[in-house]
């Protein structure tokens, strides 16, 4: 009565699908991995409600579902990808994009979401190699202005980029609060203490020595 165009049964199915209050939408813990895997060996997987029952931690049993299919199948779990796989995947990412890899996934058998995106950011995704160049820097530079640190967003505003090589750059060449001068007296005693803190981290030590890179703390 009160959401229009919406039947009774749509009604229900939303509101103990979705909207209930008591579900559970948390990270899953490695402890309910644990006792999901237990419950399917002893009740296997047809019975998806008594087993969002027996986990007692306020799933719901498409949750259950989707969580041993996706990430606790180990016949999902593949060690090695085949040339046929990799075919496939590339032909689902030119239909589906390079952000919803649950469809990618669901062209192929037994492989999970996340395990199509890192195939395809690590392995098959054209990356360009090398140093930037200075329009690669150009776009870089503006792509951060527009929208801060989110790498994923700026990657796609450098063509054959990935996120981590965009990360890297900014932050190890491009970014003006960066300091490029000679080390000061104070710079030195700060570096010299945190090497006695954290060893040869150099990532930690760049922490404890401020507007300095980790390269430059190692050079």
């Amino acid at each position: 009565m009160y959401v229009a165009g919406r039947t009774g049964g749509e009604c229900e199915s939303r509101w103990l699908n979705c909207e209930d209050p008591l579900i559970n939408h948390g990270p899953w813990t490695l402890e309910e991995d644990r006792s999901l895997l237990t419950i399917v060996q002893e009740k296997g997987i047809r019975n998806l409600f008594d087993i969002a029952v027996s986990l007692a931690t306020n799933r719901i049993p498409f949750q259950c579902l989707a969580r041993f299919k996706r990430s606790l199948n180990s016949s999902m779990i593949n060690s090695e990808w085949t040339e046929e796989e990799d075919a496939q995947r590339c032909s689902a990412v030119a239909y589906f994009g390079d952000s919803n890899w649950q469809n990618v996934a669901s062209v192929l058998e037994r492989r999970t979401g996340t395990q199509c995106s890192n195939r395809w950011k690590k392995s098959i995704c054209p990356v360009r190699k090398g140093s930037f160049t200075l329009k690669e820097d150009e776009r870089l530079t503006v792509a951060v202005m527009l929208f801060g640190r989110k790498w994923n967003q700026i990657a796609k505003y450098v063509p054959g980029r990935i996120q981590s090589q965009c990360r890297d750059r900014y932050l190890n060449s491009l970014d003006p609060s960066l300091k490029w001068g000679g080390w000061t007296e104070d710079e030195d005693l700060r570096l010299e203490a945190a090497i006695t803190k954290y060893g040869y981290c150099w990532s930690k030590v760049a922490e404890y020595v401020p507007l300095r890179t980790d390269s430059q703390c190692r050079k």
